[in-house]
């Protein structure tokens, strides 16, 4: 796993911490960003394939190495 998270968009990088942290379900994703669930799993999907990751425990085990970096930028 590679650590990309630049080069996410602020939308992306949005929902990766939502989807990580807030145990939400895509659907209730897409309603708190006004997106449909496809469109989450879409966003998802180019998460995934960016951060060189796979699944929803290794994007949050990436993100958990580097969580420090990242609510730094949430500030």
């Amino acid at each position: 796993m590679m650590w990309r998270w630049n080069d996410l968009t602020e939308r992306e990088r949005k929902i990766a911490i939502v989807y990580i942290t807030g145990f939400k379900k895509r659907c209730a994703i897409g309603q708190d960003f006004g997106i449909s669930k496809r469109r989450v799993s879409q966003i998802l999907e180019t998460i995934y394939r960016v951060m060189d990751c796979h699944d929803r425990a290794e994007l949050g085990f990436l993100l958990g190495q580097h969580w420090e970096e990242i609510s730094r930028g949430l500030k």
